[in-house]
């Protein structure tokens, strides 16, 4: 009986052998049984050695600069964009003092009008150049803005009102049995649905607070 051949395989077949083997050996030379298929699988080992290692590089490095300035810009977005009360008082250094003593607040700046590198604009300042120009005190993470403005008259705090949240029922009461001291109390301490004490004073400079315990939040 004859011997039969076996069939030859298809260029199908031996591209696919070739690629498999090329993948599993990546430094081997392609070889494969047909000159025809050589082309096609030259253009397979130089696609499988892509990207090259330089490029990755210059890609992680343009990658890692691009999110350094975008952090960057965030983190200047933020610094930037804020909204703080700024209060005219008839005696502005008086009245920080009375809030460093109360309610521990940190003084980051205060110029007083004869320290100003400009004279002020005629009519807009004070006859007194002791008078502050311009303060900011800190309260816990809130900046607050302070100045003497044109320091005449009695000034009037309407239509507003500084809300201050402490951690403790203790520390609310310390801080509003402080700043009703000389001021006057529009609602007494007491236990509310949203805070475990909450009440309003007005302090001896005019100013409205409305003082609480931070409350938790809302699930």
């Amino acid at each position: 009986m004859p011997k039969r051949s076996l069939p030859k395989r298809s260029e199908v077949d031996q591209l696919d052998r070739a690629i498999t083997e090329l993948l599993a050996k990546p430094n081997a030379k392609p070889e494969t049984g047909d000159s025809e298929l050589m082309p096609l699988l030259r253009i397979a080992a130089q696609l499988h050695q892509l990207p090259r290692e330089d490029f990755k590089a210059r890609l992680k490095s343009d990658l890692e600069r691009k999110s350094s300035m975008a952090t960057t810009t965030e983190a200047i977005a933020a610094v930037r964009t804020s909204a703080s009360p700024r209060l005219s008082f008839k005696n502005a250094a008086k009245a920080i003092e009375f809030y460093k003593k109360t309610l521990g607040a940190n003084v980051t700046m205060l110029m007083r009008f004869k320290d100003s590198p400009e004279p002020p604009p005629p009519g807009c300042g004070p006859t007194d150049p002791s008078k502050v120009m311009h303060a900011q005190f800190q309260i816990g993470e809130t900046v607050v803005m302070a100045s003497d403005g044109r320091a005449t008259g009695n000034p009037k705090f309407e239509g507003f009102a500084l809300s201050l949240s402490l951690p403790t029922p203790a520390d609310v009461e310390k801080a509003f049995k402080a700043l009703a001291d000389g001021g006057k109390v529009e609602m007494p301490l007491e236990k509310t649905f949203f805070s475990a004490r909450f009440g309003m004073v007005v302090d001896k400079f005019g100013v409205f607070w409305m003082v609480l315990v931070t409350p938790e939040p809302m699930k």
